[in-house]
C-alpha cells in the first residue's frame, strides 16, 4: 500500500515535473498536460519512465499496485480464476507484469486514458499467464485434493461448513484453505470440465462449444492482427532513413526517445517530433 509520505513525495515529483512541463511550452507535451488532473499525473510519470528515468518508472509502479490489488479482487472476470486453484497473490503479481507492459507500450493517444489502458494490460497478462485454465479450468492440485477427500465430502451433503472443513483437514492431512478452494474449484459453475466422486470428468458441452468458438474468434483475430503488422511493415519501408530508424527503435526494439536522441544526436523533443511525423505517413498509406 502506497505510504502517505510516499504519495507526497510522488505528488512533488509530478508537480516540479509539470511546472516545467507548462515554461517549456512545447506542444510535444500537450499529449501529456490533459485536464483530467489523475490522467495527467499518470501520463507524466509513464513520459519520464519511458524516457529513461527510473525513478519515475518506480513511482508508476508503487502508485498502481493498490490499484492492482483492488482490480484483481473485484473484477468479475478476473475472480473467476479464482475458482481454479489461484489465489490473490498469483494473480496480483501477475497483474503487476500488466503494469510493466503499460510502461513500455502506452502511447500517449489522447482518447484513451493510461488507467484504461492499464486495466486492459493487467486483465490481459492474467488470461495470457493462465491461458493453460481455459479447458479444465481447475488445476491439478485442486483436483488431487478434491479427490482425496470427495468419499468424505459426498456424505456431508450439499451444504458443506467450516466445521466440516476443518474436520476433513485433520483427517487427511491437508490445510484447510486449500481444501476449501479445490471444492470451490471443482464445484464452480464457471468450469467446463469437473471431476465426479468416482474421479471421472464431466463436461458441460455448452460451455466446451463457446470455448471452442471462443479459441476460433481469437485466431481469427490474430491473423488479421497479423496481416495489419505485415502492412505497417510495409509503410515504414517507405519512411526515410531517420523515420525509420526511430518507429523502429520505438515500436520493435522497445528503446526509448532519449536513448533514440543521443544515437542520432538530435533532441528527445525532435525525436517525438519525428516519431509523429512517421506514424502520420504509415496511417495515410494505410488507408
Amino acid at each position: 500500500m502506497c505510504s502517505g509520505n510516499l504519495r507526497k513525495e510522488i505528488d512533488d515529483f509530478v508537480c516540479y515535473c509539470n511546472e516545467n512541463y507548462n515554461k517549456d511550452k512545447n506542444k510535444e507535451f500537450e499529449h501529456i498536460l490533459v485536464e483530467d488532473i489523475n490522467d495527467r499525473k499518470d501520463r507524466i510519470l509513464l513520459w519520464e519512465a519511458q524516457n529513461g528515468n527510473d525513478v519515475a518508472k518506480e513511482y508508476f509502479i508503487l502508485d498502481k499496485m493498490d490499484y492492482v490489488r483492488i482490480l484483481t479482487s473485484r473484477d468479475s472476470d478476473i475472480i473467476a480464476f479464482k475458482s481454479r486453484g489461484l489465489d490473490d497473490d498469483d494473480l496480483f503479481q501477475t497483474g503487476i507484469i500488466g503494469v510493466l507492459d503499460t510502461i513500455k507500450k502506452y502511447d500517449f493517444r489522447a482518447n484513451v486514458k493510461v488507467n484504461t489502458y492499464l486495466t486492459n494490460n493487467v486483465k490481459f497478462s492474467i488470461r495470457n499467464m493462465y491461458r493453460q485454465y481455459g479447458l479444465i479450468s481447475i488445476s491439478r492440485e485442486a483436483g488431487s485434493i478434491y479427490k482425496k477427500c470427495s468419499d468424505k465430502i459426498s456424505l456431508i451433503g450439499d451444504y458443506i461448513t467450516k466445521d466440516d472443513i476443518e474436520k476433513i483437514s485433520r483427517e487427511i492431512h491437508i490445510d484447510a484453505k486449500k481444501i476449501e478452494s479445490s471444492i470451490n474449484a471443482v464445484k464452480s459453475r464457471s468450469n467446463i470440465c469437473t471431476i465426479n466422486i468416482d474421479g471421472s470428468i464431466e463436461c458441460d458441452v455448452s460451455a466446451y462449444e463457446k470455448y471452442n468458438m471462443k479459441t476460433y474468434r481469437d485466431y481469427l483475430e490474430k491473423m488479421d492482427d497479423y496481416y495489419e503488422y505485415i502492412s505497417i511493415i510495409q509503410e515504414m519501408k517507405k519512411l526515410s532513413k531517420k523515420e525509420y530508424d526511430i518507429i523502429k527503435g520505438i515500436y520493435i526494439e522497445d528503446r526509448t526517445q532519449k536513448d533514440l536522441s543521443e544515437e542520432l544526436n538530435i533532441s528527445v523533443p525532435a525525436v517525438g517530433k519525428i516519431k509523429k511525423r512517421a506514424i502520420e505517413k504509415i496511417k495515410k498509406g494505410l488507408l
